[in-house]
């Protein structure tokens, strides 16, 4: 993982009236700093924000701070569970 191993890591989804605009993995204390950690990286593409955390760490590095497609997420859930 990118971050110090003892932040936590949150997943936003980011949503506007023209449907979902993806998601993204932030290491942060809070909520309201991981909103401000994704507009810091450039992951936040705007919209409403729903906010899922904090999460198990395991996040692969290769999934940290930039924006994913609804393809990339699904399977990183799906490598998550195996």
């Amino acid at each position: 993982m990118t971050a110090n191993a003892k932040t936590p890591v949150w997943y936003l989804s980011f949503v506007d009236e023209t449907g979902w605009l993806g998601g993204c993995f932030v290491a942060a204390e809070t909520e309201v700093g991981a909103v401000s950690e994704a507009w810091r990286r450039g992951c936040n593409p705007g919209g409403e924000v729903g906010i899922m955390g904090p999460i198990p760490p395991q996040i692969s590095a290769a999934w940290m701070n930039r924006i994913l497609s609804r393809e990339e997420i699904e399977g990183n859930m799906e490598e998550s569970a195996s």
